[in-house]
């Protein structure tokens, strides 16, 4: 993806990336902590209710049509073990994803003021106040024309820091 567009994906997103409320991350360690309480105490539940100290076959005891259930109680419990690993690891893989978005919008928010006046307010009111052009040129005092080349300029510039 060329770099100057990936910059302006991310502009777009923004105020999105920025408000990832604390709400938003402590329903994701709610969400792994219940997890990890369910796998427990499903675990335990289905030892206690069918684990026998011999290896029987699962096929013999009624349970052929599940795929997963075509070996051992062992083989079985691996299996559904896994799958809560599988699980819980897609979890911790969208709060990481959350808290990166979040670093990355802060680093681009950061640079985005760093940048000359007009272009940091003209980037400040589009993208994180998610004002209109016309808002834009009517607080600014400027023709249309002008904000739309002051948010190439602005935008342009922008890409060059990220390439240092």
């Amino acid at each position: 993806m060329d770099n100057l567009s990936n910059i302006e994906d991310r502009l777009k997103r923004l105020k999105k990336d920025l408000c990832i409320t604390k709400a938003d991350t402590s329903d994701f360690y709610t969400e792994l902590m219940q997890v990890y309480q369910d796998k427990r105490d499903s675990i335990i539940d289905i030892y206690a209710k069918l684990y026998s100290p011999a290896s029987t076959s699962l096929r013999e005891e009624g349970y052929s049509s599940d795929p997963l259930c075509s070996g051992t109680m062992t083989q079985r419990m691996l299996a559904f073990s896994s799958g809560y690993d599988n699980f819980i690891e897609g979890i911790e893989e969208r709060y990481r994803g959350e808290i990166m978005r979040k670093r990355q919008a802060l680093d681009l928010f950061s640079k985005m003021l760093s940048l000359p006046y007009p272009s940091s307010k003209i980037l400040y009111l589009a993208y994180y106040k998610l004002s209109s052009p016309d808002d834009i040129i009517h607080v600014m005092y400027i023709s249309r024309s002008s904000y739309f080349r002051y948010k190439r300029t602005a935008i342009n510039q922008l890409k060059e820091l990220f390439e240092i």
